[in-house]
């Protein structure tokens, strides 16, 4: 009876992995407790040789070592990021992961050449790094699926043509601006 559930949930969700805890008493003698934890969306590159995994919401869940984690895409962050284990992402960057969490779902993408890695700068800035070296410059975190859309669609026109692209600007989707290698 001296137990604090409170105090029992509140140590639970300080883990960097659980994103809710709920204790509920049993009498005589019972804690019931139930935990929801949160899925690594992708590894986080601060500088060269650090990787962290993250959840979609921006929390960061733990360092890692390869290969742990490899089978996740890569978001390399520009800018001053010092993680930390439960600690969160600035907003910024968090935007930049739903570019991630679109890829992941197929909602959109789908004619996108292999991506390599997604770079987000700690100022909003979003690049999808293309394995064949092309990239698509998305800007901020604006319209992101539409500016997506429009990448595939020109991608797809510019493949079919055989031709390889350097990069796709679509900070304004409405005046994409693409350079031809």
């Amino acid at each position: 009876l001296k137990l604090s559930t409170r105090a029992i949930e509140e140590g639970l969700l300080s883990l960097p992995y659980v994103r809710t805890a709920e204790v509920y008493r049993r009498f005589p003698d019972t804690l019931d407790i139930r935990l929801v934890e949160y899925e690594p969306l992708a590894r986080l590159q601060v500088k060269e040789g650090e990787t962290w995994l993250v959840a979609e919401n921006g929390r960061i869940l733990e360092k890692v070592t390869p290969p742990r984690g490899l089978d996740l895409p890569l978001v390399a962050v520009t800018g001053s990021v010092a993680p930390v284990a439960g600690g969160m992402l600035p907003a910024a960057v968090t935007e930049g992961l739903a570019v991630v969490a679109m890829l992941e779902a197929g909602t959109v993408g789908e004619g996108l050449p292999t991506v390599e890695r997604i770079v987000v700068s700690t100022a909003g800035r979003i690049v999808v790094v293309l394995k064949d070296g092309g990239e698509l410059r998305l800007g901020d975190s604006t319209g992101l699926q539409h500016k997506l859309m429009v990448a595939v669609d020109i991608i797809e026109r510019y493949l079919r043509d055989g031709k390889q692209i350097a990069y796709v600007d679509l900070t304004v989707p409405e005046r994409a601006a693409v350079k031809v290698e």
